[in-house]
């Protein structure tokens, strides 16, 4: 699977997860083209159109050899989501956002997720 295609599928799993998360980090893509736009830093701002995930850090691990992951600039109230693929090599992708992005642009913070029991 391909990683823009792997970028809209958690990005729509966020959009279910927490919307509110989902939107701020989507107004912070747009403050950051804006921005790139600006300061006419075209190749940014090229790539900032491409990138297809609201999550603005991707790491990859590939047969389980990689740094650890670690997300020190991250809010507690943030999501980390992690996908596999095995296709000979099994890959793992570590989607996760740093703050100072969104710090930077100025998007506001959004609460922690809720949810409520589920009678069944």
């Amino acid at each position: 699977m391909s990683l823009q295609r792997s970028g809209i599928i958690i990005s729509a799993a966020l959009q279910v997860m927490h919307p509110d998360l989902y939107w701020a980090r989507m107004e912070t893509q747009v403050r950051l083209g804006k921005w790139a736009a600006r300061y006419e830093l075209d190749e940014m701002h090229y790539h900032l159109q491409c990138w297809t995930s609201v999550f603005n850090v991707v790491s990859i691990i590939c047969n389980r050899r990689s740094p650890p992951h670690r997300d020190p600039k991250c809010r507690p109230a943030a999501f980390d989501i992690m996908t596999t693929a095995e296709e000979g090599n099994q890959i793992v992708t570590a989607w996760y956002m740093q703050d100072s992005i969104h710090n930077f642009v100025g998007t506001p913070s959004t609460e922690y997720a809720k949810y409520d029991r589920v009678n069944i």
